[in-house]
């Protein structure tokens, strides 16, 4: 197994709470995008961004939504900027299941999709803002695959870089600056460990308190000068 294969398998394990948690100690505050933006069918998914952007139709000529598919490699997470659209559906079946046969492993859009129903059932999480039966690509078109994109956040924007580390399950989804992507997860994971020590101290009959002084949950995690402001590499 490749280094970035192993990487990738130790980030589906992750809780995301416990990165969204080592993250903002770190001093990336803006990393857990919109919890409005909910999943059909199962939630969990890893993997590196493959970041695309669409408007409202102008003077500049839509990039083929064919494209896109081009783009997506083993171990994608397809992330869809729309500008807001709320004209209709971006995605629908047909392009997740193409999605799908090249080995993504999910789709996350601040946008609509139509065929619902049947992206409850395919084998990737799709993530988006609401369902709707019409398209919107009369209206709307994407105008660049490859670039980095900013989506709606829980605490303003979350900016998206091509290559960056997604993860999500349950409770929502955040985005991994890759720079710091090793760091983050190797944390995260002695995060876990922690939590899961305090639990079963827990059921062995101990306080809260006691079992969490006993195992610091973040105490390993050292802050990053600049994080805050620093974009996603």
């Amino acid at each position: 197994m490749s280094d970035e294969e192993l990487l990738l398998e130790r980030l589906c394990r992750l809780e995301v709470a416990a990165a969204a948690d080592v993250m903002a100690t770190m001093g990336f505050t803006r990393q857990v995008l919109d919890p409005a933006i909910r999943p059909l069918g199962c939630a969990k998914f890893g993997g590196r961004a493959v970041c695309a952007s669409g408007r409202k139709k102008g003077a500049q000529p839509a990039v083929p939504t064919f494209r896109l598919d081009d783009a997506v490699t083993p171990g994608s997470v397809v992330m869809i900027s729309t500008d807001g659209c709320r004209a209709g559906a971006i995605i629908g079946e047909n392009m997740v299941a193409s999605m799908v046969s090249r080995g993504a492993r999910g789709v996350f859009l601040d946008g609509g999709v139509r065929d619902s129903d049947a992206l409850e059932q395919v084998d990737i999480p799709v993530w988006c803002a609401f369902s709707s039966p019409a398209s919107a690509h009369a209206d709307w078109g994407y105008v660049a695959i490859g670039e980095p994109i900013s989506l709606p956040g829980l605490s303003g924007s979350v900016q998206v870089s091509p290559g960056d580390l997604v993860v999500a399950d349950a409770d929502g989804a955040c985005v991994i600056p890759l720079k710091y992507a090793g760091q983050i997860i190797a944390d995260a994971e002695t995060l876990m460990a922690a939590d899961a020590a305090i639990a079963a101290a827990l059921s062995a009959g101990e306080s809260r308190e006691r079992a969490t002084k006993s195992n610091p949950r973040l105490a390993h995690v050292s802050p990053i000068h600049g994080a805050g402001d620093a974009p996603t590499e």
